[in-house]
């Protein structure tokens, strides 16, 4: 059954390098760098320390990108609980100064108008805390777009790189 060995063996290559194994065995598809490594021209060939290079260079730029992406994901997390302990105190603050109202008022309207102030004053610090947290919002997603757009901009040129090295 040689037949059958060979499609399973072209099976099995499109298996490895991540090609679609539905993909008609007449049209077949190989990565750049299998291409680089199957010239068969000595003068067009990318010899294999090139090879390396190349190949050296895309995964430091990819480590470099994940090293960025877990830094701004380490400071996104520690402002973000900053944020959230500051909201925590600030009610806490609210919970103490409840109690100190309830024991120090005079009378129930003094109580009352203690509580409509302390409602207002925490309404609009919630209000300066919801502003503060949007404009954190919207500077995570500025470094986030910059960091995506950074990544995209590296990977074109690498695949550029890798698609000069093997149509040269």
């Amino acid at each position: 059954h040689a037949g059958s060995q060979g499609h399973q063996a072209r099976m099995l290559h499109r298996t490895i390098f991540f090609i679609d194994p539905v993909d008609k065995p007449w049209q077949p598809h190989y990565c750049a760098l299998q291409q680089m490594l199957h010239r068969t021209k000595p003068e067009i060939a990318m010899n294999t320390k090139d090879m390396m290079n190349s190949y050296t260079e895309m995964s430091d730029k990819a480590m470099s990108q994940m090293n960025a992406l877990g830094e701004m994901n380490l400071k996104a997390a520690e402002t973000l609980v900053n944020r959230q302990m500051d909201v925590m105190n600030l009610f806490m603050e609210q919970g103490v100064r409840m109690m100190k109202l309830a024991t120090e008022s005079k009378g129930y309207t003094e109580f009352y108008q203690g509580q409509v102030e302390m409602t207002k004053d925490m309404g609009e610090r919630l209000m300066t805390e919801s502003k503060a947290n949007m404009q954190l919002a919207n500077d995570l997603r500025d470094d986030y777009r910059g960091w995506f757009d950074t990544a995209m901009t590296e990977a074109k040129d690498s695949s550029a790189a890798v698609r000069d090295a093997v149509t040269a």
